[in-house]
């Protein structure tokens, strides 16, 4: 079985995730042609086609195969855009991009991706963040305060154990949070 969770901001692993957390079966997601490319809307919206995962905000989440010599063209409606090739060879707009990279795109400019080889990418993006976020461990919240929150809460065991998991993952030591700026 494979499990993707995709965190809806400042609620991942807490409590209020709960209220909103929506299993959806991969044949639920809907899958489209681009070309000769093969496209899952994971979450959010692109190329006409919006996913049923609920999210809070404009979303690009775009699981993508593009075969050997094929061309996929990025949507042009999410300011901001980026792609992480998981296997295979492409550049986008002449830059190589390599796997394990994540390649972020100036807005607004048109970006073609082009595989050398049978490509697998995922294609990530949506709106400016509209404060600055910060994050720590496996945690992302709108203030440090949300992370001590969180921090205790875990520390504590009040977030529960994932069904059918037995491990428990001790939290790291403590440092400061990472701030990342919003645009």
């Amino acid at each position: 079985m494979k499990i993707l969770f995709v965190c809806l901001g400042n609620i991942c692993r807490s409590p209020t995730a709960e209220a909103v957390f929506r299993a959806t079966a991969a044949r639920e997601l809907p899958e489209l042609n681009v070309g000769d490319s093969v496209l899952r809307v994971v979450a959010g919206h692109a190329y006409g086609v919006t996913s049923p995962v609920p999210v809070l905000g404009v979303v690009l989440y775009v699981d993508a195969h593009v075969p050997a010599d094929g061309r996929l063209p990025l949507p042009g409606e999410h300011e901001q855009r980026a792609a992480y090739v998981i296997e295979g060879e492409a550049s986008a707009n002449g830059e190589t991009l390599q796997v394990g990279e994540l390649a972020v795109f100036e807005p607004g400019i048109d970006v073609e991706l082009v595989a050398a080889t049978d490509t697998h990418v995922v294609l990530l993006g949506g709106a400016p963040l509209d404060a600055p976020r910060y994050i720590w461990w496996n945690y992302v919240a709108s203030s440090e305060e949300l992370i001590g929150q969180a921090q205790r809460a875990w520390q504590a065991d009040e977030l529960g154990q994932v069904e059918g998991d037995p491990e428990r993952i001790p939290l790291p030591d403590a440092r400061p949070a990472i701030r990342l700026l919003a645009e």
